[in-house]
């Protein structure tokens, strides 16, 4: 089988690389500019993985490939970020945007969070790349998959028209569907200590529990992270 040659853009700790191989495409090289996530990305595949900030790297640079797959941040895409007022986009999507315009590979694909498409100028970018034909899936629902709303935006360009089928399925998937029946969690002692050693906290007794139940701000929090870290340590 000719292997479908694929690099990946702010590629994270390799979920969607993950994807990529169960479809059967074969990774060739991921680009991510943390260090953390490239050393997950080395211990779980065997492919290239380039710590490198993307901004700042030639697109010559790189290896040649069929496929390229981007999944840049959401975080100022999302409607989550309206609360801090940063809704605002960003550049990344350009970087990629050139690496495109300048491989001109035989597809790309765009994964992101619906909230994109309030960015026409972020869309028109990734949607109006002469010769390409272009399909846009969103909502893609998580729940197919996984009994959570986690609702994504896809895009995929191609030089050749593909009839590209969404994912589709009769009724979202439950919890009990996917829960182990015998679960052993395994939560290491450190977890409890580093819980008891935040700041703002003090141990008594056992328990973990704010330093501060005068009214503040933070009680909420300190509060919710009481209950947690009371339930870990006993």
């Amino acid at each position: 089988m000719f292997p479908i040659l694929t690099n990946t853009y702010f590629s994270g700790a390799g979920l969607m690389d993950i994807g990529l191989r169960a479809g059967g495409l074969t990774l060739q090289q991921s680009f991510e500019i943390e260090a953390l996530c490239c050393d997950t990305l080395r211990r779980n595949f065997t492919h290239d993985v380039v710590q490198c900030d993307i901004t700042r790297k030639l697109v010559q640079s790189e290896k040649q490939c069929h496929v390229m797959v981007a999944t840049y941040p959401c975080t100022k895409y999302s409607p989550i970020a309206d609360i801090h007022g940063v809704r605002t986009g960003d550049d990344l999507f350009l970087h990629f945007f050139r690496h495109v315009a300048i491989r001109r590979p035989e597809l790309y694909v765009v994964e992101n969070v619906p909230g994109m498409k309030k960015f026409p100028v972020v869309m028109e970018a990734m949607t109006k790349l002469p010769d390409y034909y272009v399909h846009v899936a969103c909502p893609v629902k998580s729940s197919i998959w996984l009994p959570q709303k986690r609702d994504r935006l896809i895009i995929i360009g191609s030089r050749r028209n593909f009839a590209w089928r969404e994912p589709a399925s009769e009724k979202p998937v439950t919890l009990a569907e996917i829960l182990e029946p015998d679960p052993a969690p395994h939560i290491p002692d450190y977890v409890g200590r580093r819980l008891a050693q935040t700041d703002g906290f003090r141990t008594a007794r056992g328990r973990t529990r704010c330093a501060n139940m005068r009214g503040c701000r933070e009680c909420r929090t300190h509060s919710i992270l009481w209950g947690a870290t009371t339930t870990l340590i006993e």
